[in-house]
Order: structure tokens, then sequence, then C-alpha cells
């Protein structure tokens, strides 16, 4: 599972996404990724003099809000800002480069396709007559399956192969991302790869 938060409390917290992991002090906290803190006077114990109650930044990626028991609407809003900020962060980081097949020649589309046939564990996502393939920890490439079966590929045959090597990681549909990660990547389907590398 890899981290891309942190929420750092020394209440029980259930986060909303798995990625996004509950530490209970700042030393636990990864450098360079985001943290919130949850509570005004562990806020004010990190921020030192510093502090400002109508500065919910911290600096260097970190945050703060109040605790439930001490303004819980803010809390709630807070951490929904706080979750939709860091997967949003990262889903901006993604390249995606759709291939066009009608343009390149049967041998770079085979060199592409090795990509899903070779030993590299990768994660593919199967939606809607596309393949998407997270090439690399960035970028993700996107190949028309409709436009295979227009130029006469047999696309059920790629699908077969793809999916007959142990070393690809493959969803189809919807059926390997929750209804809050859905809404949250919304109509860019090409980051599910990325997500289901987080989740892996």
């Amino acid at each position: 599972m890899q981290v891309l938060g942190y929420i750092v409390t020394s209440s029980r917290l259930k986060t909303k996404y798995e990625f996004i992991s509950v530490v209970k002090d700042i030393s636990m906290v990864e450098e360079g990724k985001p943290y919130l803190v949850i509570g005004l006077s562990e806020a004010k114990k990190i921020a030192s003099d510093k502090f400002s109650i109508l500065n919910k930044s911290l600096g260097n990626n970190g945050y703060w809000t109040f605790g439930r028991t001490e303004r819980r609407d803010e809390y709630e809003s807070d951490l929904n800002v706080f979750y939709n900020k860091v997967i949003n962060d990262n889903i901006d980081k993604i390249k995606y480069i759709y291939i066009n097949i009608l343009y390149i020649n049967f041998n770079l589309l085979k060199r592409l396709l090795t990509l899903c046939y070779n030993k590299d564990k990768k994660y593919i996502y199967i939606w809607n007559d596309m393949i998407y393939v997270l090439c690399s920890r960035n970028t993700v490439i996107g190949i028309s399956l409709a436009i295979m079966k227009y130029m006469q590929y047999d696309a059920n045959k790629i699908i077969k192969r793809i999916k007959s090597n142990p070393n690809n990681i493959i969803c189809e549909n919807d059926g390997c991302i929750s209804t809050k990660i859905r809404r949250l990547i919304r109509h860019k389907q090409y980051v599910v790869p990325y997500i289901m590398f987080l989740m892996s």
C-alpha cells in the first residue's frame, strides 16, 4: 500500500481512503508528504510561535483543523478538503498518452502491446472499449479497442493474451474501485490503473 498523505491525531479515526494513513505523532509523517493535524492544542504545539487560528496552513505541506469535539462542522469539512487535495494533487501528476492506432503502423502497435505481455508487473484497466495501462509511476497509455475492431484486429484475442499474463493486475469496468473513488476521479478513467497501484 502506497501512502499519499497523513492525518495526525491521538483520537481513533478511520480514514476514508486506504492510502491516507492515520498516525499518532508528527514524527511518523514521511518527509515531503502532506499531513493534517487534528486538534487546536496539537496544531499550536507543532506551529509554536508562528501559529494563527485564522490560518489552517502549518507550512511544508502541513495543515490543521479543529477536533471533532471542538468544532464538528469545520472538522468534517476540513477532512474532506484534505482528502480531495491529496488525491487530486497526485492525479494531476499523471501523464496520459492516448495512442491512436489509426496513425501508427502494425509493428509499433505490436511493440506497444508487448508492454502488456512482458514480465514486468503492470496495472491495467479495461473500460468501455478502452485499455489503460500504467507504464511507469506517473504515465498511463490508452488504446481504443473500438478502433482495433474497426481496423479488423482481433481485440478479443489481444485481451485474452493480456489476461493470460500472471504479471498483469487487471480490472474490468468499475468492479475494482469504490463509488467514493469513482466520484472523485469523475471522467478521468485513465487514472484508475494508478489508483490500483496505490491500493496494491
